[in-house]
C-alpha cells in the first residue's frame, strides 16, 4: 500500500509563547518571522514509536507515523479504486467496505483523541519543566479538543493556530527536560499520561474560575489514582502471599462496596498513603460531595486545594515531580498562584503587586 492511500495527519502538536533558540527574536512578530524560525531545536523518541519535536519558533510536533498504538486508516477513495461502475455509472458499495469505512471513521476519531492526549499531557510537563529549569511560571494555551492541534506535515500550517507569541526565550534544555518526564509518563503507562491530561484540563479550569469543574475533575483523577494505590496493594498481597489473596476475595476487594472513603482509611492504615495524602484526600472527597449533594458552592481555595493534592499524588506515585512554588506573589504563594494571578488580573497588577502596590 501507499503511503498516498493512508490518511494523513502523522504529525499533531501545539503552539507555544516561547522561543526556544539563543538567537534575538523579533517583539509581535509576524507569521513570516515565526517562520524562519523554523528550524528544530531538539527531538527526541519518546516511546511507542513517537518522536517529539520542539522548533525554534515554540512550535511543538509529536510524529506518529510509525506510532505502535494508532492504527493505520485507509484513506476512503483507495477503497472505492477497486469497485466496477454499474451500467448507469452508479457506484454501488459493498457493505464489507461499507462496514471497513465505518470501522476507519472510528478509528480515526480514536487517533485523534490519542493525538489530543499526548499533545496536552506534554503541555502541563512543559510549563513544569519551566518552573524547573526556567525558573518561571506561565500557563500555556489550553487545546480543548483535537481541532485546536496543528495538524500535518507542512511547516505553512505550523502559523494556522498561533494566537500570540512574545518574546520570552527558553533554553533548549527546557524542551529535552520534557519530553524527557513525557517518555517516562508513556514509559509507566497510559494511565500516568491520561492522569497527566486531566491534571491539565483540572488547572485550566481553575483559570477560568470554573471552580466546581476543577473540583469535580481533580476529584475524578483522585479516584483513579486511590485505584490505581488500591489494585497494586491486591497484587502486591496476592504476589507475597497467594492463599490469602483467592479469586472471590479480590472481587470482593474490587468492589463497589469498598468506597473511596473506605480505602482512603485502608491504604492510609497499611502505610501505602502518608496521612498527609490520606488527608488531602478526605478534604477533596468532601467538598466534591458538598457540591455534587447539597449544591454548595465550590470556593475557589478548594478548588486550588483539590489541585495541590493532585499534583502531589502524581509526583509521589509516578515520580514525576510537579513544581508549582518558585516564588512569590503578595507573599501568597508561587508557580500555580501566579498563574492564577496573571489570568485573572493581568500584567499591570502583577507588576504592582510585585512592588508592594
Amino acid at each position: 500500500m501507499r503511503r498516498s492511500d493512508l490518511v494523513p495527519p502523522f504529525v499533531a502538536g501545539y503552539d507555544t509563547p516561547f522561543w526556544f533558540t539563543e538567537h534575538a527574536v523579533p517583539q509581535g512578530p509576524t507569521l513570516e518571522e515565526i517562520t524562519a524560525f523554523g528550524g528544530i531545536a531538539t527531538s527526541r523518541d519518546i516511546g511507542l514509536g513517537i518522536r517529539a519535536f520542539a522548533f525554534e519558533n515554540g512550535m511543538i510536533l509529536f510524529d506518529f507515523s510509525e506510532c505502535e498504538v494508532t492504527p493505520v486508516i485507509i484513506h476512503r477513495e483507495s477503497l472505492y479504486n477497486d469497485i466496477a461502475p454499474e451500467e448507469n455509472g452508479a457506484l454501488k458499495i459493498p457493505e464489507a467496505i461499507t462496514s471497513q469505512l465505518r470501522k476507519s471513521e472510528e478509528k480515526q476519531s480514536e487517533n485523534q483523541s490519542f493525538y489530543r492526549t499526548i499533545a496536552v499531557a506534554h503541555a502541563l510537563l512543559l510549563e513544569n519543566s519551566a518552573r524547573i529549569i526556567g525558573g518561571m511560571s506561565m500557563s500555556l494555551p489550553h487545546i480543548e479538543d483535537p481541532s485546536d492541534l496543528v495538524l500535518g506535515y507542512s511547516p505553512e500550517k505550523m502559523g494556522a493556530k498561533i494566537n500570540y507569541k512574545n518574546s520570552i526565550s527558553r533554553s533548549v534544555m527546557v524542551a529535552d527536560h520534557s519530553f524527557n518526564m513525557l517518555a517516562k509518563a508513556i514509559s509507566n503507562g497510559s494511565h500516568v499520561v491520561r492522569s497527566l491530561e486531566l491534571h491539565k484540563v483540572s488547572h485550566y479550569r481553575l483559570l477560568k474560575k470554573n471552580f466546581a469543574e476543577c473540583l469535580v475533575m481533580s476529584w475524578t483523577l483522585c479516584e483513579n489514582m486511590i485505584d490505581y494505590i488500591w489494585k497494586n496493594m491486591i497484587t502486591e498481597i496476592k504476589l507475597n502471599d497467594p492463599e490469602r489473596m483467592a479469586k472471590p476475595r479480590i472481587d470482593r476487594l474490587q468492589a463497589q462496596s469498598f468506597t473511596a472513603s473506605v480505602r482512603i482509611e485502608v491504604l492510609e492504615l497499611s502505610g501505602r498513603l502518608h496521612p498527609m495524602q490520606a488527608e488531602g484526600l478526605n478534604f477533596v472527597r468532601k467538598a466534591r460531595n458538598s457540591w455534587l449533594h447539597g449544591l454548595k458552592e465550590v470556593a475557589e481555595r478548594e478548588a486550588l486545594k483539590s489541585i495541590l493534592v493532585c499534583q502531589e499524588l502524581i509526583t509521589s506515585l509516578y515520580g514525576i515531580p510537579i513544581v508549582s512554588t518558585i516564588g512569590g506573589v503578595g507573599g501568597s504563594g508561587g508557580g500555580l498562584y501566579m498563574d492564577v494571578f496573571m489570568t485573572r488580573y493581568g500584567g499591570d497588577k502583577l507588576n504592582k503587586a510585585y512592588d508592594g502596590g
